[in-house]
């Protein structure tokens, strides 16, 4: 049943509705994902009973599946509260960081009178090779990741998508990183 192709994309579809009802959770709508005694819990039961229809394998499933048998406790409320605050302050930081880092380069160039135009190439020159190592750890850790800890080779495929998708941003940035320390880099030689 898990080799066909229909029931591999309705659990992807069942995963990603988890996975952004989770990061609505974490952000506080508590109304995104059911939430019992401050417990977070998911509902697979939609899913079976959809699975069950489609194959139409099993009669009166509806019946045979209990309301409690099928939902999963994601987080205790007090794991719930550590990990949207935490959210919360990663949100916080990575909203601002960037102004810190500005601040740091312009202070950096504006004290280094005389030398301004090594010390932007420097900066750079710096932006060029964090983003290339972003780019390389990321490559690095989803082969270490696929290749070493995941035993079945059936699983490595859709563990390596999975890391892909999760690290997308990431290495949007490392090549944001690359384009703007190649355009800052084109600016120093002009001038």
């Amino acid at each position: 049943l898990l080799e066909r192709p229909r029931v591999q994309d309705a659990f992807v579809a069942a995963a990603s509705l988890a996975q952004q009802q989770f990061i609505k959770v974490l952000d506080g709508d508590t109304k995104a994902l059911e939430t019992t005694n401050g417990k977070v819990v998911l509902d697979v039961r939609p899913l079976v009973l959809q699975l069950g229809d489609r194959f139409s394998f099993i009669p009166d499933l509806e019946q045979r599946i209990p309301e409690s048998a099928a939902k999963v406790t994601i987080l205790e409320s007090d794991q719930l509260s550590a990990a949207q605050d935490v959210t919360k302050a990663l949100r916080t930081v990575a909203s601002w960081v960037w102004v810190l880092v500005l601040a740091a380069w312009g202070a950096a160039i504006w004290l280094a009178r005389g030398r301004r135009r090594i010390e932007t190439r420097a900066i750079a020159i710096g932006i060029v090779v964090a983003g290339f190592l972003v780019l390389v750890v990321r490559t690095l850790a989803g082969r270490y990741l696929v290749d070493e800890l995941v035993l079945s080779d059936s699983v490595k495929p859709a563990i390596s998508n999975a890391y892909d998708i999760l690290t997308k941003l990431l290495a949007g940035a490392g090549w944001t990183a690359i384009i703007v320390g190649i355009v800052a880099l084109a600016g120093v030689w002009v001038s």
